[in-house]
Order: structure tokens, then sequence, then C-alpha cells
């Protein structure tokens, strides 16, 4: 606390008796301030992590985490900074916001942040084709062909043949 004290003097230079006020500062509590992280992508099936964080004009360095994901968004522990979830199986690219609130250790709560994932069609696998069964003769050339394998969902595919038997 500050203890000042006033003593008024007249112009005949008669003083008053000492008056005495204290002031006390309190510090204020600002709010913490949340922050979701940065947009990103995933494909549908993917373990996703978030990573939240916060900073306090304070210094506080305690946080409670408040997660919020919409419907399809199942998180791990929505209490912590960093949950984890499955991204959902989508048909078409969709997007989902998810909100972090901080709450600092004196019950100040931060505004909301938010963190855009972008979820795709999770891959296909390629379908591998080898071609008929071939019958030949001894020392006769044969040529293999997999051109018939397949990948929905990329145009090129590489090859490796590998002899298994005989």
């Amino acid at each position: 606390p500050f203890t000042f004290t006033l003593v008024a003097t007249d112009p005949a230079a008669a003083a008053s008796a000492p008056a005495t006020v204290v002031i006390t500062v309190t510090d204020i509590n600002q709010a913490p301030v949340a922050n979701a992280g940065s947009a990103f992508t995933a494909r549908g099936g993917d373990l996703v992590a978030l990573m939240g964080s916060a900073t306090d004009p304070d210094g506080d360095t305690h946080f409670a985490w408040t997660w919020t994901a919409p419907a399809g968004v199942t998180l791990s522990d929505a209490t912590s900074a960093t949950p984890t979830f499955v991204a959902p199986t989508v048909t078409a690219a969709t997007t989902y916001d998810l909100s972090l609130v901080v709450t600092d250790s004196l019950g100040l709560a931060s505004g909301a942040a938010t963190v855009t994932v972008t979820v795709s069609p999770a891959l296909r696998t390629p379908v591998a084709d080898a071609g008929a069964t071939v019958i030949a003769t001894p020392g006769a050339s044969v040529q293999l062909d997999g051109s018939a394998s397949a990948d929905p969902d990329a145009p090129a595919l590489t090859y490796q043949w590998v002899q298994i038997a005989g």
C-alpha cells in the first residue's frame, strides 16, 4: 500500500492538521488468450492431433482447457490441450471447425479460438491384376502384364514383380 499525508496551508501560514490517505493497488486479472492452432487437412480415418496453446498477460501458466467439436467428431479428451480424434469418413472434402476456450487459475476464460480441419475422402488401395494364367513350353519367353491393375485415387501406378515359386 501507498500512504500519503496532506497538509493545507492558508495565506496567513496557518496549517491544517495532517490528513492521510492509503492507496492499495490490486492486480487486475486479465483473460488468457487461446490458440487452437493453424488450419490443416486430413483424410477420413486418419488420427488427428489438435495442438492447443495459451498465453496469459499476467504470466499465469496453469490453464483449464475446453474444446468443443462439431457433430461427427469425438475428441479423446476435451479437457486436454492436445486431444486427438479419428477423422470422419466423408465422400467429399468437408470442413470441421473446433473451438478452444482456456480458463486461467483465477477462473477467467479466454474468448474462443477456432481451428478448421478439412477432411478429404480416405485413399482407396490399388487393385493388382496379374492377368490370366499362361501356359508356356520350356524355354519360351513369357511377358508378364499388370496393366489391368488400377487405383481409383491415382492415375499412375508402379509395378514390382517377384517370383515366389518355380
